[in-house]
């Protein structure tokens, strides 16, 4: 992590952030493109526009595709003039966030895979962008370190990132612990969270209509339906469905699983952050087109994994062995993928093997997950026998 910090230390004070290109991170000029949206909101405002509409305060006149808990930046009087002062602000709690990731690497596999991880181009995507999601990630590591210490404190922070993007709602599986009385908690956010999705009303649809898409730094499930169709002529919305379907029957075998077997794991913030994490990917990828930089939530699935790796044997082995490789694939895609159409002088085959890994990722994910919740969830589970041995 330190190392890291430095490097992100020096490309940002060198304004050498457009280095990054070299791993097929595609840039922007003015640097942190996703602040502006924000900044330029209150020049929006002046002109008595709608920035969730028309913001022409933003370099590209983007609409901001946020709640509008995000004008406030703009309502205290921040403008295009602190962009790089908000970015910085993003960075620093992005690093604060590793700081809650890092005790988790407690061996030298974790270490290194958590490394692997962080390098790749998805976090010098989110960092070159100053892209929001870094805040929430830092919520998210927060909220898996605290889900077993202080688990009101974890709700809050998964609150807050509701809050602000929406989207952490997927994490509340971080709460489920060993013990049946943290449901309360689970309970307690989803209500908050409906009731801010009714209050939202009309602005989620807007928030929707704004919302861009790149299938070059996306992800979701409705990639490769679109792509089919618009490669074929098939039907859009039979794709999508079929699409759909296949997540259906890849976590109905899941769980029907998690009745014969579980994965053990000691409750504790590393299995806290891997349902986060996993939570947060696989509900994002049914949500449809994210870009690339909310893979982030992937690092909190890291250290789990790692250590199934190192007490699995056999088939197990081959499979958590996979899961890993997967993860780091997705997360380096925009590098290697740029060195296949430079070999092969089209993008497309690289396009497709991102969407074969990505569908792997998902059906491997799901299935861990699966085997991972607590027994206490079904009164059938207790009887499932672990595919490891028991931990202490």
């Amino acid at each position: 992590m330190a190392l890291f910090a430095a490097l992100l230390a020096g490309l940002v004070a060198g304004d050498r952030l457009d280095a990054v290109a070299a791993l097929g991170v595609p840039t922007m000029q003015p640097r942190f493109a996703d602040v502006r949206p924000i900044t330029g909101a209150r020049d929006s405002l002046a002109q008595g526009l709608d920035p969730l509409e028309h913001n022409p305060g933003d370099p590209w006149g983007r609409a901001l595709n946020y709640p509008r808990l995000w004008l406030l930046p703009a309502r205290l009087g921040l403008g295009p003039e602190h962009s790089e002062a908000l970015a910085l602000a993003f960075l620093a709690v992005f690093v604060v966030g590793l700081c809650w990731l890092t005790p988790l690497a407690t061996t030298g596999p974790r270490t290194l895979a958590l490394a692997a991880a962080l390098f790749a181009p998805v976090t010098w995507l989110a960092v070159e962008r100053a892209n929001s999601d870094l805040v929430l990630f830092a919520l998210l590591a927060a909220g898996a370190w605290l889900a077993s210490r202080r688990p009101v404190l974890a709700a809050g922070a998964i609150a807050l990132g509701i809050l602000l993007k929406l989207y952490p709602v997927f994490a509340l599986g971080s709460l489920l612990g060993q013990e049946r009385r943290r449901a309360l908690l689970m309970a307690g956010v989803v209500a908050l969270s409906g009731g801010y999705l009714l209050w939202l009303g009309d602005d989620l649809a807007t928030i929707h209509r704004h919302s861009l898409a790149w299938n070059r730094i996306s992800y979701g499930i409705t990639q490769l339906p679109d792509a089919l169709a618009a490669n074929t002529g098939a039907s859009p919305g039979l794709l999508r469905a079929g699409a759909g379907l296949a997540f259906a029957a890849i976590a109905g075998v899941a769980l029907r699983a998690r009745g014969r077997w579980h994965l053990p794991a000691p409750a504790g913030p590393t299995l806290a952050a891997f349902r986060s994490g996993a939570g947060v990917f696989l509900g994002t990828f049914c949500l449809g087109s994210n870009f690339d930089y909310r893979l982030l939530a992937l690092l909190l699935v890291v250290p789990q994994v790692v250590a199934w790796c190192g007490r699995a044997r056999g088939p197990l082995l081959a499979a958590m062995g996979s899961l890993m490789a997967l993860l780091l694939l997705l997360l380096w895609s925009m590098t290697w993928r740029q060195g296949l159409a430079a070999l092969l002088g089209s993008e497309t085959p690289g396009l497709v093997l991102d969407e074969v890994v990505t569908w792997a990722l998902v059906a491997l994910l799901l299935v861990a997950l699966s085997l991972g919740l607590p027994a206490w969830l079904r009164p059938s589970w207790p009887h499932a026998r672990p595919l490891l041995g028991e931990c202490p």
